[in-house]
This record gives C-alpha cells, sequence and structure tokens, in this order.
C-alpha cells in the first residue's frame, strides 16, 4: 500500500520548520508592531462597544445607559 498522502505532506512540512528555525528566520515581532497591535486593538474594541450600545440604545429607548456599559 503507498504512503499516506497526508503524512508525507505532514513530513515535508515539519522539515521546512526546521529549516527555518536553523535559518534564523524565526524572529520575534518587533516593539513597534506590538505596540501598534495593541494600540489598534484598543481602540477598535471602544469603538465597537460604543456603537453596539448606541445602536441598543436606539432600540431600547435607554439612551445613555448602554453605551456606557458597552463602551468600558
Amino acid at each position: 500500500m503507498p504512503d499516506d498522502p497526508f503524512k508525507t505532506r505532514l513530513e515535508i512540512a515539519k522539515k521546512k520548520v526546521l529549516k527555518r528555525e536553523a535559518n534564523g528566520k524565526n524572529h520575534k515581532p518587533s516593539p513597534i508592531g506590538t505596540a501598534f497591535k495593541l494600540s489598534t486593538e484598543l481602540v477598535s474594541a471602544v469603538a465597537v462597544g460604543t456603537i453596539i450600545g448606541f445602536i441598543l440604545d436606539k432600540t431600547f429607548g435607554t439612551k445613555p445607559w448602554l453605551i456606557l456599559i458597552f463602551f468600558l
């Protein structure tokens, strides 16, 4: 019975990963990139929460409360 194609591809992928690690291409992200990612996630979370609160306030007529809750 011939080799399983999945096992063959898995072995090839493992060899590529080991080769990359040996060549030093497994770098950690730069501090500036990490800071940009963190700030983007924080700003987008606040914006999305505020928008959800605004929509729910408009739907239920509870004007400032759900905006404040979802903002936080």
